[in-house]
């Protein structure tokens, strides 16, 4: 990377930088004497300055632990060099969050700060992701899956992934039937119909997104995909890498230690997250990927579907009822 953006915007912050190491084409860690920091080039302008406001603002709803935006000795979040946005902010993360039990229980409880405080926000604050698309429609989501397939499942092709898929495809399809029904009868259909109301959320949870601080604290770091919509689809996307993992037991705990933090409960929220985790989405991934293949014989088509099987499959007997 060009080492004079780092002096061009380093010179204009009030700390003394003595090292700095680029980590990516986008990110770069400095070492500084007020503790480590992180540059980072700015793809989109409009989106840096939305997410500094909303990072300012969930400060004042007393969620800190986030990557605000640094101001400059001049006062300003964003340093433009050479036509090119950058921005510097705390660097939180010290460790990753590991796949311990006490550690996800962390970032449950997290995420349950995170919607509370972006629920008092929406109540005393009129900022709204601008230009970007809501949270996906979840019923349509699970529809298309369905129909992936059982539209493989109907292909009569004698491929070594055809032969494997329609072996096991009564099984996969009554999986993605019972799924779809539990989320819809838990009032998946309603919840999914209202999820254009302005409630932001994440985009999505995963433990890839906090981290431990250098103290011992959990910091959320990424807010480059805030939506509007359903805060819940953050919970269904954290409940469904907990099922891919194998944790799934984890979900009655992760929906009661979420709603403590929250502050409110739902007596079919857990049946939502149980249909929609359970449906078999890595299965159609890989059958649509097959399915826009040109090379149907491919090897690596049966490679991904045995890995698919065991990320649907793999947990199903201990599922929660």
């Amino acid at each position: 990377m060009d080492e004079s953006i780092v002096h061009a915007v380093i010179s204009q912050y009030p700390f003394r930088v003595y090292e700095w190491r680029w980590l990516a084409s986008d990110y770069c860690r400095l070492e500084t004497d007020a503790g480590r920091k992180m540059l980072r080039i700015e793809r989109d302008a409009t989106a840096v300055v939305w997410r500094g406001e909303l990072l300012d603002a969930l400060a004042a709803q007393r969620f800190r632990r986030t990557p605000r935006l640094l101001r400059t000795v001049y006062g300003d979040s964003v340093v433009t060099v050479r036509d090119v946005a950058c921005t510097v902010t705390d660097d939180w993360a010290y460790r990753s969050v590991s796949h311990e039990a006490a550690e996800l229980v962390v970032a449950t409880e997290n995420l349950g700060d995170l919607h509370a405080a972006m629920n008092r926000l929406a109540r005393v604050s009129h900022l709204q992701p601008q230009g970007r698309q809501g949270t996906p429609s979840l019923i349509q989501r699970l529809q298309e899956a369905k129909q992936i397939l059982q539209a493989t499942a109907a292909r009569s092709e004698e491929t070594p992934f055809g032969q494997v898929f329609r072996a096991h495809a009564r099984d996969v399809l009554l999986r993605a039937a019972r799924a779809e029904t539990t989320f819809r009868e838990a009032g998946g259909l309603a919840r999914d119909q209202q999820r254009d109301c302005r409630h932001l959320t994440l985009g999505g949870y995963h433990p890839g997104m906090v981290a431990w601080t250098d103290l011992g604290h959990l910091a959320t770091i990424d807010f480059d995909h805030v939506i509007w919509g359903d805060p819940e689809w953050d919970l269904y996307a954290f409940g469904r890498w907990l099922y891919e993992q194998g944790e799934v037991q984890s979900l009655t705990d992760l929906v009661q230690r979420y709603e403590q933090r929250l502050g409110s409960a739902d007596p079919d929220r857990l049946q939502r997250l149980v249909g929609f985790v359970g449906f078999p989405f890595a299965i159609a991934r890989v059958a649509a990927e097959y399915v826009n293949s040109k090379d149907k014989a491919d090897p690596a088509h049966v490679q991904a579907l045995t890995r698919a099987f065991e990320r649907d499959f793999s947990t199903a007997r201990k599922e929660p009822s």
